[in-house]
């Protein structure tokens, strides 16, 4: 079973202490990485840790839980949210959150939804690596389509892109696959291959990027014509990629 890795985010030190303390004794192989008492130190966190799981309270002293969400409003993330106020169950989940804890927790409710995001990054193995050996040297994909399963070489792959604990890749031929796993697992698969993570949400075949634009972060567009943002902390690992 994978360690998942999370971070706590709520202004109260009581309430970051007691649900640290309900994670390590009951919640098996989950790291806590980073507690933070405000949205400051979150967006930190994430862009230091990039966790695979968020732990938000709503209310806090100088802005709400849905405050970071905005600032996340083009990445995917699975957020739990943990409050006392169930008031807010119906504007959480049309942020897309995994799942919504009251306070005081009930351990069986959130061992539950840390496995609802584990079953989710764990199911059956898509990518098969038809070169199966010990250096693990992935040549091709069978990529999921609409009428069955197509084997893809890796070069043949244009970009993936995370939406939470899926993943879509397209390739040269135009086809798009949904991998049920987060876009990390395929940026350690290939990370020795020409393939470079731009963003949260985008790990992009440098053979296809026709142009790259400066920014803060950047953009750059694909020989297919799609345009991708480049995050400020990812332009470096770009550039050392692109002239490497």
């Amino acid at each position: 079973m994978k360690t998942l890795t999370c971070i706590l985010v709520d202004d109260e030190e009581k309430a970051r202490d007691n649900l640290e303390n309900l994670i390590k004794e009951y919640v098996e192989k989950l790291q806590i990485v980073k507690k933070c008492s405000n949205i400051t130190e979150a967006s930190k966190a994430i862009d230091d840790y990039d966790p695979d799981i968020i732990f938000l309270d709503i209310e806090m002293n100088t802005a709400t839980g849905f405050d970071l969400l905005e600032k996340l409003k083009d990445d995917w993330y699975n957020v739990i949210f943990v409050t006392a106020h169930d008031e807010y169950a119906v504007k959480a989940f049309r942020y897309s959150a995994t799942d919504y804890l009251l306070k005081p927790i009930d351990i069986d409710e959130l061992i539950e939804s840390v496995e609802k995001i584990r079953n989710g990054q764990s199911q059956k193995e898509q990518a098969l690596d038809v070169n199966a050996g010990s250096d693990r040297d992935v040549k091709k994909l069978a990529v999921p389509i609409h009428d069955g399963v197509k084997l893809v070489s890796i070069d043949e792959i244009i970009r993936f892109e995370g939406t939470g604990n899926y993943t879509n890749v397209f390739t040269d031929e135009g086809d798009k696959g949904t991998f049920s796993k987060g876009i990390k697992h395929f940026e350690e698969m290939l990370m020795q291959k020409s393939f470079v993570r731009v963003h949260r949400s985008h790990l992009v075949n440098i053979n296809f990027i026709k142009e790259y634009h400066k920014g803060r972060g950047g953009f750059i567009i694909l020989k297919d014509g799609t345009q991708l943002e480049v995050s400020r902390r990812r332009k470096h690992d770009l550039m050392d990629k692109m002239i490497s």
